[in-house]
């Protein structure tokens, strides 16, 4: 006779790989048709994947890895820069089915990736390639290796050298990696029934096997003066210097989360948590192991927000727990007291909203170019829009002067700039930036410069409110305007021509 338990898994499975085989195709397709130019860090990372290293200025190197082997096979284009975005966000998802089927069952799984899924911060993980897409990948997976570890039981497992390899992944991927392995012992230290685990080797050793992965990458750092650890230091430690900015950083930090999680399901989540962190001692092993891993962190980040400004991004791999917690609460799984379980009827409607909020974020585009609001003030995607239409105008500029096959491109000013020319003009030339003053901001001031183009000619491009710096004109024996250029999405730009450079200093 058949088992029922066993069908109902395999149903809810089933509607998991349908679903996500159909997000991954739409996502695709998405990026195939969207009108969305590449934002300047995405045209930035791609820039690092054609001088590949083991570290840059301020990321770890995956972002650059992953940028030249879907360059590598599919040439630089729009497209093949974003489809592991789609690929990887996937991955993700699949890592929060698996952990919620591992925890509770197959149902919450399946839920747990549809309140992930609908949301606008999924949606825009989906297709723009930044440093999250992996880290997001990564940490789901890691978090489902995890779980696997300590229901085995073993001194050492496969499972083991798995989450070492995907722990090491994340930290290439992005630092906030690093707070995996913490709160994973934090997690055995404050569960009697896994406490054990701290006495034998598997913890160890999976975090020896993402240190030794991340090895180079330190080496690099120590030889660059701890470059990237700096600049992801300074982050943390931009605290305000004014008392009452808490009244602007704080509302800032939770409409961020209300928007890129969706209103209805990020307050679910907000009173659930507030249960949960009242009930700690009652918890499950299941619930205390995803509690662990969101809503510390979470409560740690809106401290932070009443002294600096939080990126909304910042968070975001403390959801996938938080939301499978949140699915197996609204699946009946586990109780929260009268009070609360009376807004399990709100879970519906949180998917429906978030689900909407989604839907919007992917017709945005369409419906700024139908409404012609493109680089208007109440355009929410400007920085996706104007920089093919710059990189094009800069070519036309390159054409007219005297010697365009020995003329080098430089941007004096933004990182940003230097970026989207380098991937838009024709032939993706090595863009040069030029920066006034002393030190290092970007990854352009790690290379070297044109010191091997004496003689050559210069197109230099600077934002149209900003003059050319004496100290940069020095550099050549004339520089002569070569007029101003503009896009649709209010980007414009003075360009000039650098004739026969004479040094770079």
């Amino acid at each position: 006779m058949p088992n029922p338990q066993i069908n109902d898994q395999y149903l809810w499975t089933r509607r998991f790989f349908v679903l996500l085989a159909l997000v991954l195709s739409w996502r695709i397709l998405y990026i195939a048709i969207a009108p969305l130019d590449l934002v300047p860090d995405e045209s930035y990372y791609w820039d690092w994947s054609r001088r590949l290293d083991w570290g840059y200025f301020s990321k770890p190197p995956m972002v650059a890895w992953i940028n030249a082997l879907s360059t590598g096979i599919f040439g630089a284009h729009t497209f093949t820069i974003r489809l592991p975005a789609a690929i990887l966000s996937c991955i993700a998802l699949l890592g929060v089915f698996m952990l919620g089927r591992a925890v509770f069952d197959a149902r919450v799984g399946f839920w747990a990736a549809v309140l992930s899924l609908a949301n606008p911060g999924n949606t825009a993980l989906g297709f723009i390639m930044t440093i999250d897409a992996p880290l997001m990948a990564c940490w789901s997976m890691a978090l489902y290796l995890l779980w696997r570890n300590i229901q085995a039981g073993k001194p050492l497992s496969w499972w083991t050298m798995l989450l070492g390899i995907t722990m090491g992944l994340g930290i290439l991927s992005k630092e906030m990696m690093l707070t995996f392995p913490l709160i994973m012992m934090l997690f055995l230290a404050a569960t009697p029934g896994f406490r054990s685990s701290l006495s034998r080797p598997w913890p160890y050793v999976a975090v020896i096997i993402a240190l030794g992965m991340i090895t180079p990458t330190i080496v690099w750092n120590l030889r660059q003066g701890w470059i990237t650890a700096a600049h992801s230091a300074s982050h943390i430690s931009a605290v305000s210097g004014n008392f009452f900015d808490f009244l602007i950083t704080f509302p800032e930090f939770i409409g961020s989360q209300l928007l890129i999680i969706s209103p209805l399901t990020f307050l679910l989540f907000a009173a659930l948590a507030a249960s949960l962190l009242i009930r700690f001692k009652t918890h499950t092993p299941g619930q205390r192991f995803l509690f662990m891993f969101s809503v510390p962190a979470l409560a740690v980040f809106i401290m932070l927000s009443f002294h600096q400004s939080i990126n909304p991004n910042w968070p975001a791999v403390f959801y996938p727990s938080g939301m499978i917690l949140l699915a197996a609460w609204l699946c009946g799984k586990y109780e929260s007291g009268i009070r609360l379980d009376r807004f399990r009827r709100f879970f519906m409607p949180a998917v429906k909203v978030g689900a909407g909020f989604a839907i919007l974020t992917y017709a945005l585009p369409l419906l700024i170019q139908l409404f012609s609001l493109a680089g208007s003030g109440i355009d929410p995607t400007a920085r996706l829009q104007g920089w093919k239409e710059l990189g094009g105008k800069a070519d036309q500029i390159m054409r007219d002067t005297p010697r365009p096959h020995q003329t080098l491109v430089i941007a004096a000013g933004r990182r940003q700039l230097a970026s989207s020319l380098a991937f838009y003009m024709d032939n993706q030339p090595m863009v040069y930036r030029w920066t006034s003053g002393s030190g290092v901001s970007s990854q352009y001031e790690l290379w070297p410069g044109p010191v091997d183009k004496t003689g050559w000619d210069a197109l230099i491009a600077l934002q149209a409110e900003s003059d050319i710096s004496p100290e940069l004109k020095d550099n050549f024996e004339q520089v002569i305007p070569m007029g101003n250029i503009g896009s649709a999405a209010g980007r414009n730009y003075k360009m000039y021509l650098g004739q026969n450079l004479l040094r770079w200093e």
